[in-house]
């Protein structure tokens, strides 16, 4: 299977079609998230194969997010010996590379970033800048 690099738009495309895809239908009531933690099938071989799990409420809430979730990522594997993760290898094609998905606790407001069955994209955007803002801040 042929690897492909995401870029950031891309990443939130797929972060917004995660969410888009676990609607209900209209006879039931909206389901409810919690903070359990998904379940990656397939991971490429270029990618180490388990996940990382990090609290992105203080991250959020530095924003202005009054929400509390999760960051699941995955980084790219090293291609040499007792070197880190490829994503911090200024000359590798996974250069800054991540992916995975966030999960957010439902609140007495309901679904995030979900109005009246319609997904609001730019709620979605403001979750990865704030967690941009937060890489650059530490690591930049």
């Amino acid at each position: 299977m042929k690897t492909v690099k995401t870029t950031f738009p891309i990443q939130l495309f797929l972060v917004a079609l995660l969410l888009a895809s676990c609607s209900s239908n209209e006879t039931a009531p909206p389901a409810r998230v919690g903070l359990e933690d998904p379940v990656f099938n397939y991971i490429s071989d270029d990618w180490i194969p388990q996940y990382y799990k990090m609290s992105m409420n203080s991250i959020w809430q530095a924003e202005g997010i009054n929400r509390q979730g999760f960051n699941y990522y995955f980084l790219p594997k090293a291609v040499a010996p007792n070197a880190c993760s490829e994503r911090f290898n200024p000359a590798s094609k996974y250069f800054q590379s991540w992916f995975g998905t966030y999960t957010i606790a439902d609140n007495q407001d309901g679904v995030y970033a979900v109005v009246n069955d319609d997904l609001v994209v730019d709620e979605i955007i403001r979750l990865a800048i704030a967690d941009q803002r937060a890489w650059l801040r530490n690591f930049a």
